[in-house]
C-alpha cells in the first residue's frame, strides 16, 4: 500500500554571521508532548538542511489529512553544539535594557495573523527572553545537551484553518557586532614616526560584503601592557561597530601617512574572543605586533 505524505510546515533557521545564512551547530528537537501530538495526528518531523519540515499522512486523493486536527501547538527545544562560540557571534539580548545571561532562555513565537505560505517571505520569528526555570515553557520540555531555548508554533492560520497550504516560517538569529580596537606594539623599532601611523580600511574597495570603517587613533594607548619593556602602543578604535561574519574582512592596512604600508591585511577579531564591555559598547581588543 502506498502511503502518502504532504507537508503541513517548513521552519528555516536563519543566521546573517554565516555566509549561506545556515547557522552551524543548532538543532531543533520536539519535546515529548509535541511528540505525541504528532503520532496522534499521523505526524513525521523530518530534518531541512537548515531546519525542519513536518508532514502530515494524507489519505487516497492525497490532501486530506487521515487524522484531521482542529488546532496544533507544537514546542521545540532548541540546542547548539558550541555555546561559547555561539553567544558571541549572536546577538542574543531582547532590547539594551533586556540582556541575556545565563539565567534566561530564548523563547520563539509565532503569530497566526502573520502566517504566510510564501518561502520567499516567511513569518519571521524573533526571540523574546524568560527566566530559565519559566515552568510555562520548560516543563517536561529539556532535551539535554546545551539548551538555547524554546520555540512554539501555533499551527494554522489566525482563523483556525490547519491544512490551508504549507506553513512558512524562518527562525531568524542576528549577529552581535563590536568597536574594534587594534594596539599596534612597535616591538622591532620599524615605526620611527607614530604619529604618521594611520589604519586604513579598503576593505569596501576589495567586497563587496564590507562598507570601509574609519579608524580613530586614541591620545593615550588604553592599555600600557607593552610599556613594561620599553614597547610603544599606539592604539586604533573604529568609528563605528563592526558585525561578525563569517567572511574575514580584507584589506584593513596598517600604514603610514605618506603611503608606506606596515602591513596589508589587518587581522579580524577572533569570533570565540571574549568582549570587553567599554560603558554601554563591546569592544574586540586586537594586538599588533609590528
Amino acid at each position: 500500500m502506498f502511503i502518502n505524505y504532504r507537508r503541513l510546515l517548513n521552519l528555516r533557521l536563519n543566521h546573517d554571521y554565516y555566509s549561506d545564512g545556515h547557522p552551524d551547530g543548532i538543532s531543533l528537537v520536539p519535546t515529548s508532548a509535541s511528540l505525541r501530538k504528532l503520532k496522534g495526528g499521523q505526524m513525521l518531523v523530518k530534518p531541512l538542511p537548515a531546519g525542519v519540515t513536518v508532514l502530515y499522512r494524507a489519505g487516497e486523493d492525497e490532501t486530506t489529512p487521515l487524522v484531521r486536527l482542529e488546532e496544533l501547538t507544537l514546542r521545540f527545544a532548541i540546542t547548539v553544539r558550541n555555546p561559547a562560540l555561539f553567544q558571541t557571534i549572536t546577538d542574543l539580548d531582547e532590547s539594551p535594557s533586556d540582556r541575556y545571561s545565563s539565567s534566561k532562555r530564548l523563547l520563539f513565537r509565532n503569530k497566526p495573523e502573520n502566517h504566510s505560505e510564501n518561502p520567499d517571505d516567511p513569518e519571521r520569528l524573533r526571540h523574546t527572553l524568560i527566566d530559565a526555570e519559566d515552568p510555562a515553557i520548560t516543563e517536561n520540555s529539556h532535551p539535554g545537551g546545551n539548551l538555547l531555548g524554546f520555540l512554539e508554533l501555533a499551527c494554522g492560520t489566525d482563523d483556525g484553518e490547519l491544512y490551508e497550504g504549507i506553513q512558512e516560517y524562518s527562525l531568524d538569529f542576528r549577529r552581535r557586532e563590536s568597536y574594534w580596537k587594534y594596539l599596534v606594539v612597535n616591538k622591532t623599532s620599524r615605526i620611527r614616526n607614530r604619529d604618521q601611523l594611520t589604519i586604513v580600511d579598503k576593505s569596501g574597495e576589495d567586497s563587496s560584503l564590507y562598507d570601509p570603517v574609519e579608524f580613530i587613533r586614541q591620545e593615550e594607548p588604553s592599555d600600557a601592557s607593552g610599556q613594561s619593556t620599553g614597547q610603544q602602543v599606539i592604539t586604533f578604535r573604529s568609528k563605528d561597530p563592526i558585525p561578525f561574519f563569517e567572511v574575514p574582512k580584507p584589506s584593513v592596512q596598517l600604514m603610514e601617512s605618506g603611503g608606506s604600508v606596515f602591513i596589508e591585511h589587518l587581522p579580524n577579531p577572533n569570533p570565540s574572543a571574549i568582549l570587553k564591555q567599554a560603558g554601554q559598547q563591546l569592544e574586540s581588543e586586537i594586538y599588533v605586533y609590528v
